[in-house]
């Protein structure tokens, strides 16, 4: 189950977003939560830029369950199979383009609201809301 962007060695949570110097936002997402809580899914994380086209394609199309940022790197969902549930980490619930082409595709859209906003440098997502979001994804 793909569950983030790339993940920085030296801190299991911080996942950056971009490497490019202007994008400064960090997203950290507390993945050994997830990992403890679902031991029996296999938890993917994968970049969001330099993955082979061919390779994030494999990764999209067998998850059942992608938990992500909003941003370029999500639309990996339109390789996803129908019914695969997507966890969108967003500002306040309003940004529609990933819902609406997760609706297009059959995929069960689930947003995941943050208190941030497209201007903070740091995402985090509560543990408690993510395992919350992860779990009724997963039925």
């Amino acid at each position: 189950m793909p569950i983030a962007n790339l993940r920085d060695e030296t801190n299991n949570e911080e996942v950056p977003r971009s490497r490019e110097p202007k994008r400064r936002t960090r997203f950290y997402l507390p993945v050994d939560a997830v990992t403890r809580a679902f031991p029996d899914e296999e938890v993917v994380l994968y970049p969001d830029e330099g993955l082979p086209t061919d390779e994030m394609v494999r990764i999209f199309a067998r998850a059942k369950l992608i938990v992500g940022p909003h941003g370029g790197a999500f639309t990996g969902i339109i390789f996803a199979p129908p019914g695969t549930a997507v966890l969108e980490v967003d500002t306040n619930g309003t940004t529609w383009c990933y819902r609406h082409i997760a609706g297009a595709l059959s995929l069960d859209y689930r947003p995941l609201v943050g208190n941030f906003t497209w201007h903070t440098t740091s995402i985090r997502v509560d543990e408690d809301a993510l395992l919350g979001g992860v779990r009724r994804a997963l039925g």
